[in-house]
């Protein structure tokens, strides 16, 4: 009889410790999580200003190259039905510092404890997955109807200079890294930084000309278009 006593004890003790352990866990998972949206810090009144040059080609290799400015703040946030919060974001542009913000037009950005889902207009893209960890992918199209798109993370916690800034502490996230000297490039990349949120962008999605024998294999761009965004400042109101 006073064996079987220890023996349940004995058990609920290693049960508790069990049990213990797993909450350990579990707050620890939590805790990275709330750390890592910090790499998209969401509040009213937040904004950045961002330097943009960007390329398009339509018809040959001679691309038309312009410069301007884009703008994003964020200036509401609604509470939905699942307790989450949907943060409303304006972007505006301008040609140079010296002219007048024009709005462009409104996203949207809700922050669930594993996702950050980014409302670019009518589609969603999945930018952040948590927790975030050096190659981490997932499907950055999992809520839209634009087809399965690995997004992964190709450097975590790592610094960065960017312009005139340097920053401690930056999640780079490919979205696509396509490249065939043949028919064309997709290469997509974000870069986030813990207490700041997107800081760089770069973009070159470009077709080849492949219609003869004379272009085929000499990378003459076709069509396409060739953009860098960098981040010139940040703040709140």
């Amino acid at each position: 009889m006073r064996a079987s006593v220890v023996l349940v004890l004995k058990g609920g003790l290693l049960l508790l410790f069990a049990l213990l352990f797993q909450q350990c866990e579990d707050d620890t998972a939590d805790g990275v999580r709330l750390k890592d949206q910090e790499y998209l810090p969401l509040s009213v009144g937040l904004y950045q200003v961002y330097q943009i040059t960007e390329t398009i080609y339509e018809n040959g290799p001679e691309g038309e190259t312009m410069q301007y400015q884009l703008k994003t703040e964020i200036v509401d946030s609604l509470a939905g039905p699942n307790g989450l919060y949907t943060y409303v974001l304006h972007r505006e542009t301008r040609m140079t510092a010296n002219d007048p913000w024009m709005m462009k037009d409104t996203w949207s950005i809700t922050f669930s404890d594993t996702e950050a889902i980014v409302q670019q207009g009518n589609i969603a893209f999945v930018k952040l997955k948590l927790p975030l960890s050096l190659d981490l992918f997932w499907d950055g199209n999992r809520y839209n109807a634009l087809g399965e798109e690995t997004y992964t993370v190709t450097a975590f916690a790592q610094p960065l200079l960017v312009g005139d800034t340097e920053f401690d502490d930056v999640v780079e996230v490919t979205q696509n890294n396509e490249v065939d000297e043949i028919v064309g490039n997709d290469v997509r990349k974000e870069v986030y930084a813990r207490g700041v949120g997107l800081i760089s962008r770069t973009e070159e999605v470009i077709t080849y000309c492949s219609n003869s024998s004379s272009c085929i294999g000499r990378q003459i761009i076709e069509q396409g278009k060739v953009s860098e965004q960098y981040l010139l400042e940040y703040g709140k109101k």
